[in-house]
């Protein structure tokens, strides 16, 4: 074959094997997810209610067995586990900008500062262990984390700053409120998402809202707080790991002595923020960078107890859903994600987090507003597939999880004690999930989620955004914030 045929006869087979490709990718068009170049997955795996899964026995530590009041008040959950060479020590203290009066915004701000500065003082710099502050807007979370061996020295610098925390007259003077947010670089978790405070900030006032930026304190408000929330017979203490109850306890008598709880304060809270008046829906924060960040939604009241193990379950069925319409079938962000308040005893901010490119700003904004008006309706009904793989994930994930082993198992304890006044409501909490029904799920959506009220906040590039138009999902911005879009 001379080298001119065999060039022919190379380009045939080239041809050919391209024509086969072609009518190949034609015939599995129909099984290509809109925006992929992967055909479906083709399986013969078992659904996970076929597969051969044992019985689950879990049972939480005994609460009872584990509880202790010292002679000054202070309750604890003490839960040793041998083994464990750390111990974690969680003081749940009832501080928070809803608990503040209406004179004292900014109150817990500061002492969260004072805490973990005035702990990180007492332990000095050579202490191997970690020192964390988490606020909710009604409880503060103050947590050591140290080596078995160091235990004592950490529950004395966190019963010490809670006992006797140094509140400077100078260094009250010189407080200002932050701004409430952190600058926004990646990730969509915490309270410092900046777009949700803003959001917060546009839709309703404060304590809903954190205290805008620069606020001043007065002395007096600061001693109110404290001779409130700084009480033995108000804080709980959750203590996990490698120690002994005997000698948790004694360390604990020692350390409180003479601690006195003294008279309660008048201790009228401000109301949740309002809802504010004004027509402004939107707002957006022209920043550099390849990510824009999103959030929209509405303040909502607080959760009716009858109604939280159906919210619990609607959420977590809404978040499954945003995912596959946002990220899965579109590909338009790597998460949009459903948050509701930290704590249902009070009001808070019913919101969607996301961040994406330009071109798919809008589009997000569409597909998550559809996914909660479908679940209000008929058509949006929850299947009992999710409602099994979600009520799952409640029980034998959430709820489990945060109650499985010593260390998560006393935290626990201490938060909801001090959150809702007794573990009732915590231990009868598989149950009241497991009741949920499809129709009780729309009924909660109909109650707290409306679409028709979100605001929205955009920081990133916001001309690009509304310039964009996605190539596959086109949706143009002004029209979808005007309320005009698909």
């Amino acid at each position: 074959m001379t080298g001119a045929m065999k060039a022919w006869a190379v380009l045939f087979v080239a041809l050919a094997g391209a024509a086969t490709g072609c009518s190949r990718a034609s015939a599995r068009d129909g099984e290509i997810l809109p925006g992929r170049t992967r055909p479906l997955l083709e399986h013969d795996w078992k659904h996970p209610r076929d597969l051969p899964i044992g019985a689950n026995h879990f049972q939480p530590p005994d609460p009872k067995a584990s509880s202790m009041t010292t002679a000054a008040g202070l309750r604890a959950y003490v839960i040793p586990a041998s083994d464990d060479r750390v111990v974690q020590i969680v003081a749940a203290v009832p501080l928070g900008r809803s608990l503040e009066q209406a004179n004292e915004a900014g109150v817990s701000e500061l002492l969260s500062r004072v805490f973990f500065q005035q702990i990180s003082d007492r332990l000095g710099d050579v202490f191997a262990g970690r020192v964390q502050v988490e606020q909710d807007v009604d409880l503060t979370r103050v947590t050591v984390t140290t080596l078995a061996d160091d235990w004592r020295q950490g529950l004395s610098a966190l019963v010490g700053a809670l006992r006797q925390p140094r509140l400077d007259a100078a260094a009250i003077d010189s407080f200002r409120t932050g701004p409430g947010y952190a600058r926004q670089t990646r990730g969509l978790g915490g309270a410092g998402f900046r777009p949700a405070v803003e959001l917060a900030r546009l839709m309703a006032e404060y304590p809903l809202a954190p205290p805008e930026p620069g606020l001043t304190l007065r002395r007096e408000a600061v001693g109110g707080v404290v001779s409130r929330s700084l009480r033995p017979d108000a804080i709980v203490i959750g203590i996990g790991g490698g120690l002994t109850r005997a000698d948790a306890l004694e360390e604990l008598e020692s350390l409180t002595s003479g601690w006195r709880a003294g008279a309660v304060a008048n201790a009228a809270t401000v109301a949740d923020g309002a809802l504010k008046r004004s027509t402004e829906r939107v707002r957006t924060v022209d920043e550099p960078g390849f990510t824009t960040w999103i959030a929209i939604g509405h303040p909502i009241p607080a959760i009716a107890p009858a109604d939280e193990a159906a919210v619990a379950v609607m959420t977590d069925i809404l978040n499954i859903r945003l995912n596959i319409a946002v990220r899965e079938i579109r590909g338009l962000a790597n998460q949009a994600v459903l948050q509701m308040p930290a704590t249902t005893r009070h009001g808070g901010l019913l919101h969607i987090r996301s961040g994406a490119r330009p071109e798919s700003i809008a589009p997000v904004i569409v597909y998550s507003r559809q996914e909660l008006s479908r679940i209000r309706e008929a058509s949006g009904l929850p299947t009992s597939d999710e409602l099994e793989q979600v009520k799952g994930g409640l029980v034998l994930g959430k709820w489990q999880g945060s109650l499985d082993g010593a260390r998560a198992a006393s935290a626990t304890y201490a938060v909801e004690t001090v959150h809702q006044g007794s573990l009732d409501r915590l231990l009868k909490w598989p149950d009241a999930v497991r009741a949920v029904t499809a129709q009780q799920v729309k009924a909660a959506a109909a109650k707290y989620v409306h679409p028709d009220q979100f605001g929205t906040v955009l920081i990133g590039q916001i001309d690009k955004a509304r310039a964009a138009r996605h190539p596959r999902w086109p949706a143009a911005l002004d029209e979808v914030l005007a309320g005009r879009g698909r």
